[in-house]
């Protein structure tokens, strides 16, 4: 009886804890203010990583940052993808300039978005030809840096 008991305590925890994962995520991305602006020294230490105008900080298995994807390609937003998991530099960056890291972390000129909000992202989007800046055709450009 003993071995049954075991058992299913953790079968329970195999089954609870990727909510429990996903709730700490929304937990700490409910307490990250979503938007905000990047400094002048924050934006030219992300040029060396990106000359792009827009540039996502994301991972392969993060939902959001597909959700993201999928708007930039419906858009035709030219983007730059900096992997957090493979790219040391592009993590030392958001550590240093981007706090708190959450994903995706998307720049839009000097716009710090965090999190997906497609409303966000799309105002942000449409302030930034006013800057200059240039939509081309739809392109994902990843860092393959390790």
């Amino acid at each position: 009886m003993g071995k049954a008991k075991w058992l299913i305590a953790v079968v329970a925890l195999a089954l609870v804890l990727p909510f429990l994962h996903s709730g700490y995520y929304r937990l700490q991305t409910a307490f990250a203010p979503t938007k905000g602006s990047l400094a002048p020294e924050g934006r030219a230490a992300l040029t060396t990583l990106s000359p792009a105008k827009v540039v996502m900080f994301g991972t392969d298995w993060c939902t959001y940052c597909a959700h993201a994807r999928a708007l930039f390609k419906k858009l035709g937003v030219d983007y730059v993808e900096l992997d957090l998991d493979r790219d040391q530099g592009a993590k030392q960056f958001a550590r240093e300039h981007l706090k708190p890291v959450v994903t995706p972390l998307i720049v839009i000129g000097n716009r710090v978005l965090r999190g997906y909000n497609e409303a966000d992202i799309t105002a942000a989007l449409k302030e930034l030809p006013a800057t200059g800046a240039q939509w081309s055709s739809p392109s994902r450009s990843t860092s393959t840096a390790l």
